[in-house]
Order: C-alpha cells, then structure tokens, then sequence
C-alpha cells in the first residue's frame, strides 16, 4: 500500500478499507462531485449521546466501476478509527488512520441515522465520500461509504466509483 498515491490513500475510507469480493464490478455506484458532498444537512438529533470513539472493524467492497484502473488494485484492511462529535442534529466523524485525518460533516437525526460527507484534493488526486448508516450509542455503527477515486494509483491513472459496506465499534467516550 505505500507505494500507492498517497492522497488517494488518505482521501477515504475506501481507500483505507477496501477488500475487493467476488462480484464487486457488478453493481455500478454513483459518481461523485464536490457538490455531493459539501454542506449536507442537519438533522434532529438533540444532545450529544452519539459522540465518540469508534474502531473500524469490517470492511467489504460492495460495488466497483472503474472508468480508468482497475478494482482490483485496491487492496486494504479494516485499520483505523473514526471519532464522532455530535452537536443536536449536526455531525462530524473523523476518520484517523496512521498517516492521516479526514473530516466528513453532514447531520444526524434522533434514532441514530446519519449522512456526512467529505473530500480530499491535491494536484493530481481527488476523492470525495459519503457515509450513511446507523449508529447505536454505545455500541457500534453499520455505515456504508460511497466513494469517487481519481488520481495515479501504482503509477497509473485512475478514476473510480467504490462503494463499501463498514462497521465499527464503541470504544471510548470524547
């Protein structure tokens, strides 16, 4: 993984976290753009009872199309962290890996579904994520992270559609 791009590799969750599994070019994933994820809404959420630490703890590659590269260069593990900050209907989750942060904002309503999302740009890289999903307080989270890739990967252009099925469990209070 370390001779990948390194921007691509920071960018998101999938990046972070893919596994491919048979059959993940079958499904065709939405194309993102900035607009898709910035400035996501809000929700109903009152308190804070969802902030916290979460330990990624499965990862599994749902859909893949690939315009330019191939799925199957994406190789990864189920490392890494996210901390969520919930403030009444608004969230942000961080996701912390050993090389880097990525902040996803959006909202989150009162039975624990929530939309967030996020982007990573540099000169020759760009991905830009949505997660949705459930979280229980104090236990864990089912999310799924939709994700458009585009930058060198192994020397070689890529441009991808990726989606991803997660889950991460409770480990600390913030």
């Amino acid at each position: 993984m370390a001779a990948r791009s390194a921007g691509l590799i920071a960018a998101s969750v999938v990046v972070l976290a893919l596994g491919c599994g048979e059959g993940a070019e079958q499904q065709a994933p939405a194309t993102l753009l900035a607009a898709d994820v910035e400035s996501l809404p809000v929700g109903n959420a009152v308190g804070t009872s969802y902030s916290g630490l979460y330990v990624l703890s499965e990862a599994t590659v749902t859909a893949c199309v690939c315009r330019a590269g191939s799925c199957s260069e994406w190789m990864g593990s189920s490392s890494g962290s996210f901390a969520l900050t919930q403030t009444d209907g608004a969230l942000r989750l961080v996701l912390r890996t050993n090389t880097s942060e990525t902040t996803y904002d959006g909202g989150i309503d009162r039975d624990g579904k929530f939309r967030v999302g996020g982007s990573r740009v540099d000169q020759s890289s760009a991905a830009y994520s949505i997660l949705s999903g459930t979280v229980e307080e104090r236990v864990g989270m089912e999310l799924k992270s939709q994700n458009t890739l585009t930058g060198p990967v192994n020397g070689k252009s890529t441009d991808c559609d990726v989606e991803v099925k997660l889950a991460a469990t409770f480990v600390a209070s913030l």
